[in-house]
């Protein structure tokens, strides 16, 4: 399946990503697969590695999926903890605010107090809305 979506013959077919940061791999996920260990790494790991993006510009934004939102062709959904300590909440908040300007189909959610790694009540919600979005967009 490539990335516009379309099974090997041609036919329209569905592609979902779940998982840290899935707003970001959904909108690029064919893209992303050549940086996948660049974007498990810690933000403060990436930086010590290859310098501040005030250093690296270029590098910084050829490995962005924000350069690459011109080519999403379905909808995103993006979910998000306001503690996360791995990413900052602020990127979830960017993502948003650029596919709306792209004017791109998306949905955010917003888990107050919630980390990186959610169990519980915020896992149960999520995962709630992700199953309700599958079936919307995903599901033949």
């Amino acid at each position: 399946m490539d990335v516009a979506g379309r099974a090997a013959d041609g036919r329209a077919a569905g592609t979902a990503v779940r998982g840290s940061k899935g707003g970001a791999l959904a909108a690029c996920a064919a893209l992303l697969v050549a940086v996948r260990d660049w974007l498990r790494r810690p933000e403060t790991q990436i930086r010590a590695q290859y310098g501040h993006p005030d250093e690296q510009p270029d590098l910084y934004r050829r490995m962005s999926s924000r350069t690459y939102l011109a080519d999403v062709v379905g909808p995103v959904q993006i979910h998000h903890g306001t503690g996360d300590q791995s990413v900052p909440y602020q990127h979830g908040q960017q993502l948003d605010r650029l596919l709306t300007e792209a004017g791109k189909p998306h949905e955010f959610y917003t888990y107050p107090g919630a980390p990186h790694n959610w169990v519980g009540p915020t896992w149960d919600t999520a995962m709630g809305r992700t199953l309700a979005f599958f079936d919307a967009h995903v599901r033949p």
